[in-house]
């Protein structure tokens, strides 16, 4: 979220204690007496547990819209009122000695910000039909011109001047406005030859259609499944987290999230799927990057009583691009198996499961305080 003009700054949170909050009599959540309350820097107040859960409704965790003026908020925004201290602090605190990247991965229009002085867009790994108006290839390293930090609100400007032109363009103006926890580029936009914007959206929740810009900070891939979680669809939304997402806390915790499953999602008896419904049965084969696990229905879910699962995953770990759920009925009889498969692949596949990981970046654990450890996200 980007600081408003005029808010002061404490802890490098837009939102100081004596500027006092709205004096409500009861958490406008839970309609109730306020328990630990929290404070926003929109100057709203709630029980610091009310946010938490909001947060977790939200699928992203650590943050979302205040329940009151939509504002963005997170983890890292909310005020403990007993202490005047953040809830949590984020690992990273700017940009520098940071790269972020849109899908495709590194060098292709990856930002770098390797010191204050040394910011630059890398095309080292741009495909070979990225081509400047004259045909030939745009540099390795393209600098930023006259370019310029806030810490204060999280934002970059900087200037990137194209001779030849780069699709007609000879000009593009950035501002880039950076999560509070440097996750991700969450606002700001391209303006190219100062007339053509292209606005920076929050990579997590991309919609479809939309005309944005989606960065995340890099951090090392993963080397396993485990600790990972995969949702349904081509690329990562938090709103996809907790409908048929496949959890891989460890070797022994697997599991699917039916946490925010749609109301019409209904076992056979009427009821609706558990949060979490647990893997059986399970291995994996580091060798093949193969998944085997089983899950048994009682009450039965469509006649089902038994999914086994079969999940190959690729290389990077990014997606899973192999393998198959074939259901049970009562009887024991296989019916029509759906198949893991890839974006390219889901238009020949009768029964396709298309499932991404959710970027590590976004998996980093959140170091709550001592005093309230007890209050998980």
């Amino acid at each position: 979220a980007q600081a408003k003009s005029g808010f002061s700054t404490c802890c490098n949170l837009p939102f100081c204690s004596s500027m006092g909050a709205t004096q409500e009599e009861e958490c406008s959540v839970c309609c109730s007496a306020f328990d630990n309350p929290c404070l926003t820097p929109c100057r709203h107040r709630f029980c610091l547990r009310c946010m938490l859960d909001h947060f977790e409704v939200q699928g992203q965790g650590r943050g979302g819209p205040c329940p009151m003026c939509r504002r963005p908020l997170s983890v890292f925004s909310l005020v403990q009122e007993s202490s005047g201290e953040p809830l949590a602090r984020p690992e990273v605190s700017t940009i520098f000695g940071q790269c972020f990247y849109q899908h495709g991965g590194l060098g292709i229009a990856s930002y770098h910000f390797d010191s204050e002085e040394d910011c630059y867009i890398s095309y080292s790994e741009a495909p070979a039909n990225c081509r400047l108006d004259d045909r030939s290839r745009p540099p390795a390293r393209k600098p930023f011109l006259e370019h310029s930090w806030d810490p204060a609100t999280r934002t970059f400007r900087g200037r990137v001047e194209w001779d030849p032109k780069f699709s007609g363009n000879s000009r593009w103006d950035y501002e880039m406005v950076f999560a509070d926890d440097f996750s991700s580029i969450v606002g700001g936009s391209v303006t190219a030859d100062q007339s053509d914007v292209t606005p920076f959206c929050d990579p997590w929740s991309p919609q479809d259609g939309e005309r944005g810009l989606h960065y995340l900070r890099w951090v090392p891939p993963p080397e396993s499944i485990f600790g990972g979680v995969y949702i349904q669809g081509p690329a990562y939304r938090h709103s996809a987290e907790g409908i048929a997402s496949y959890h891989f806390v460890a070797e022994d915790v697997c599991y699917i999230s039916y946490a925010s499953a749609p109301s019409n999602w209904r076992l056979d008896d009427g009821s609706m799927p558990p949060a979490r419904k647990p893997f059986t049965e399970t291995s994996y084969d580091s060798a093949t990057r193969t998944f085997r696990g089983t899950v048994r229905w009682d009450p039965p879910w469509q006649g089902d009583v038994r999914w086994e699962y079969v999940m190959a995953f690729s290389e990077d770990f990014e997606h899973i691009d192999g393998g198959s759920m074939t259901p049970f009925d009562a009887s024991g009889s296989p019916k029509p198996p759906y198949i893991f498969c890839t974006e390219r692949q889901i238009r020949h596949v009768p029964k396709p499961l298309l499932y991404t990981r959710k970027p590590q970046v976004l998996m980093a654990v959140v170091d709550i305080p001592a005093d309230i450890a007890d209050i998980t996200i």
